[in-house]
């Protein structure tokens, strides 16, 4: 066999091969299209959730769960697509994501904005979840659950409230919220 024939023939497997290679490569893209673990923004909280991460400076599947009253499954599904789009880090075990972004970078969110709790959302429980971490000095949601017989996700609920209030001061991992009020 000449050289130029060995080439030739070379060639022609290549571009097989080539060919093979788009046609597997278009049917994993055709796959991802329609698999629902990557609609990433389709997903019609998406963009409350990324502004929700940004502005609290932190990203865990309970703060989603709080602010969105939504279930684990999409909460933890929402921070896959948050970490996928490049907005918050990987997880770290127990500790919440780190956020990768500034707000000034995401646009519809402007630095000034804070995020408030409805007042609508008043809890019935408010007044003696105040009265609980003022009595006791620090305030966390083992306490609410325990003074007050209700469960996680309400008294996560009342410490975000008593957080915008200005009762307790902001989370700092597992410690006790610190009291900003006198007795």
């Amino acid at each position: 066999m000449k050289k130029d024939d060995r080439l030739d023939k070379l060639e022609k497997q290549l571009n097989l091969l080539n060919l093979k290679l788009d046609i597997v490569y278009s049917k994993i893209t055709d796959d991802d299209r329609f698999n629902s673990s990557n609609v990433g923004v389709e997903d019609e909280l998406y963009g409350e959730a990324k502004e929700i991460v940004v502005l609290a400076g932190k990203a865990s599947a309970s703060l989603i769960q709080r602010r969105l009253r939504v279930g684990y499954a999409r909460a933890a599904r929402l921070l896959d697509m948050l970490e996928e789009e490049g907005i918050i880090g990987p997880s770290e075990g127990v500790m919440p994501r780190n956020v990768l972004v500034e707000e000034k970078f995401i646009s519809g969110i402007s630095p000034e904005n804070k995020i408030d709790i409805d007042p609508n959302m008043q809890d019935e429980f408010y007044s003696d979840a105040k009265k609980v971490v003022i009595k006791e000095g620090k305030a966390s949601s083992a306490i609410l659950q325990r003074y007050l017989q209700i469960g996680y996700a309400r008294a996560a609920r009342l410490l975000d409230i008593l957080e915008s209030e200005g009762v307790i001061g902001p989370a700092d991992g597992a410690k006790p919220r610190d009291i900003l009020v006198d007795k």
